[in-house]
């Protein structure tokens, strides 16, 4: 399978492979039963997942626009929430178990 770029394209076309692949990804992080949060650089939280919702209890609206230090329970290395703050969005990423005790 080629590799296909997500966003527009170099002539400013949008084909419809692309819209295809855009919904599917849109479909697949809506559904999964994983936590995905999506933050600006400084760690504000910019877009969470409906499995962001049901697992930490804060909605979409109480989450958006607070610091991702928002999960932190206490049991993680304080490394854990700034490891990818300031570093440009195509290197962010975090991975692991967050522990948090229950919405604050």
């Amino acid at each position: 399978m080629a590799d296909k770029q997500i966003g527009n394209n170099p002539g400013n076309e949008n084909t419809s492979s692309q819209t295809v692949d855009q919904a599917r990804l849109v479909i697949a992080v809506e559904n999964t039963a994983e936590v995905i949060v999506i933050t600006d650089i400084e760690g504000n939280i910019q877009y969470v997942n409906p499995a962001f919702e049901k697992i930490t209890g804060y909605s979409r609206a109480e989450a958006t626009a607070q610091n991702i230090s928002l999960l932190d329970s206490g049991q993680h290395d304080p490394s854990l929430f700034r490891a990818n703050v300031g570093l440009p969005e195509a290197r962010r990423g975090l991975a692991g178990a967050i522990h948090q005790q229950e919405k604050r």
